[in-house]
């Protein structure tokens, strides 16, 4: 499970807390397009369709990938607005299908499935896969802190202090070679001193072993295979 899921959940169960009645919404384009073309017509079009309620709708919408249909949108609102009204709005920028009805948190496990990866494998173009509506406390996926040994290292070493990325960097580089931020403990440097065999150059060969290897050297040229 992702941050951006983690994120999702929470800010539906902050508006099913808020809101004793919210409604589902979908969006249908009347035909299929082009994928880069969704998100420009559909932000076209909800922001006509916001702009005809202002500070009125609160909830959070979502994108649904269909492999030879193209998106359909869906939106957990807290109004049930003039249907008639939003299907002229909705006119003029393709969309074709508004279908509205009340709901109940069994919604939201519908709508979770729209935003893994594999449904959006396919698609090939820019695209939020859900955001909220309106102006409320919605969780943001940045409010999300995920918790686990380097995070842990790094908080403690860091002490809420502000680090640039290369020294976040050589912190992740450190933890992932050698499971701490710090790098390697002394211990194993001495380990790794006492197992270490310096290579020999050629130089270092007395007379003897230099003649023999330059002899096996004229040999192996000699005879390639």
């Amino acid at each position: 499970m992702n941050k951006s899921l983690v994120a999702f959940q929470l800010t539906c169960d902050k508006l099913f807390a808020r809101y004793e009645v919210l409604y589902f919404w979908t969006f249908t384009f009347k035909e299929a397009m082009p994928d880069w073309y969704y998100s420009r017509t559909w932000n076209r079009f909800w922001v006509d369709f916001t702009g005809h309620f202002p500070d009125l709708i609160r909830g959070v919408k979502v994108a649904e990938h269909h492999k030879t249909h193209g998106l359909h949108y869906h939106a957990i609102l807290n109004q049930r607005l003039p249907v008639g009204l939003v299907r002229r709005i909705g006119s003029k920028y393709g969309i074709g299908r508004v279908h509205v009805m009340k709901c109940d948190k069994g919604a939201v496990g519908y709508l979770e499935k729209y935003l893994g990866k594999q449904h959006w494998k396919d698609f090939h173009a820019g695209c939020r896969r859900w955001s909220p509506v309106g102006t409320w406390d919605h969780t943001k996926v940045s409010d999300i802190v995920v918790e686990s040994d380097f995070t842990r290292q790094l908080a403690f070493e860091t002490r809420g202090k502000k680090i640039d990325y290369r020294t976040y960097r050589g912190y992740r580089q450190n933890y992932m070679a050698f499971g701490d931020i710090q790098g390697p403990s002394r211990a194993y440097l001495a380990e790794v001193r006492k197992s270490y065999t310096p290579v020999r150059s050629f130089s270092d060969f007395d007379k003897n072993e230099r003649s023999a290897a330059k002899l096996a050297m004229v040999a192996d040229s000699e005879n390639p295979f």
